[in-house]
């Protein structure tokens, strides 16, 4: 579901269903510069597509949960001051284990995912640009 934070940063989240206490890894997708400020393109490629579309068998295997910020300039590295807050408060109420955070992008959003895991390593697992 699209959601927007206290900084205008629109982001959309996709949680799978807990089982038992576990903690859930969380995957954050950065988009290319197609997404910039738009919801619809940011939802019809790659990652996010996969979820928003997949049956039940692949959701049930899928224990991931799936942020997707949606920038709102042509650079990721002026919109990092509105995904960390994005990414603070996911990872606080929704269950997420903080040390399986994964970051990935493609084009623009895999030089972005380049840079913030440059400045902010300890935040991830691992990162896979694209």
């Amino acid at each position: 579901s699209l959601k927007e934070n206290e900084n205008g940063m629109k982001y959309l989240l996709f949680l799978p269903t807990l089982t038992g206490n576990h903690l859930r890894p969380l995957i954050v997708c950065l988009h290319g510069s197609g997404g910039i400020s738009s919801e619809e393109k940011v939802r019809s490629v790659g990652l996010v597509k996969k979820v928003l579309t997949a049956d039940d068998s692949f959701l049930k295997s899928f224990p991931f949960a799936v942020l997707a910020p949606i920038a709102d300039k042509r650079n990721w590295e002026k919109c990092f001051d509105k995904v960390l807050p994005v990414l603070d408060a996911v990872i606080a109420d929704n269950f997420v284990d903080k040390s399986r955070v994964y970051l990935t992008g493609f084009s623009m959003g895999g030089h972005g995912s380049w840079r913030l895991c440059s400045l902010h390593r300890s935040r991830f697992a691992a990162v896979v640009p694209v």
